[in-house]
């Protein structure tokens, strides 16, 4: 799994939970009014509700899944019953991430997409290596289309909103063969690992209706360029 902690659980506690109640705590002693939270759509663990939208039950597989809800309720709380020094209540959004990806991503480590890996092979002459037959499939965001999604939930109004959960994704959906086509014919095959989700695919209507953010960066398109 692309968020595979095991082993480090309370390390990734202390980062995604006590961290991020810290955050909230800091923010709230200084009035401020504004926090993004960047979640993950690991919350849904192995859902079989496609497109998933943000009503699908929450069933992380992975501590960093469970730590990343355990944060949305933070943010949820802050918003609702915890009011600010001064008064009022803190104005949070948390942003469900489906696959991201971009130039200069990091290859190596939990948090790693197939797609750096496939270019680090790239730049270092190696085949690319699919899981299975590589029929799985994933909702590809790029790096821009999030941060530009960060921005709109930091500024926009939202309204009755506040507090609430948002999915960023694509809203589509490719196949890990299909990626690995455009990108090289030299690969291998291996046996898949057990775990893994066949399929990620975000519902992005809520995000679309509530603060007009939709994704511009298509993931077959950026490779080919």
């Amino acid at each position: 799994m692309a968020a595979e902690v095991n082993g480090q659980a309370l390390p990734s506690h202390n980062t995604w939970v006590w961290y991020g109640l810290g955050c909230l705590l800091q923010l709230k002693k200084y009035n401020c009014k504004n926090f993004v939270f960047s979640s993950s759509s690991s919350i849904y663990g192995d859902t079989t509700v496609f497109p998933t939208p943000e009503t699908a039950p929450m069933m992380p597989m992975s501590p960093y899944g469970l730590q990343k809800q355990i944060g949305e309720q933070y943010c949820e709380l802050f918003s609702k019953y915890i009011e600010l020094n001064e008064g009022g209540f803190m104005n949070t959004a948390c942003l469900r991430y489906f696959n991201v990806y971009s130039e200069d991503q990091k290859c190596g480590g939990p948090y790693s997409t197939v797609i750096s890996s496939w270019l680090d092979c790239i730049r270092n002459n190696k085949p690319l290596r699919l899981d299975g037959d590589g029929s799985q499939t994933r909702d590809f965001i790029h790096v821009e289309d999030v941060a530009r999604a960060n921005y709109i939930a930091a500024t926009a109004d939202l309204g009755d909103h506040i507090g609430e959960v948002f999915n960023i994704g694509s809203g589509k959906n490719y196949s890990i063969k299909d990626i690995a086509d455009v990108i090289s014919d030299n690969q291998v095959f291996i046996p898949k690992r057990s775990g893994e989700m066949e399929t990620t695919l975000a519902d992005i209507t809520k995000v679309e209706s509530v603060m007009g953010w939709k994704p511009e960066i298509d993931v077959l398109e950026w490779i080919k360029q």
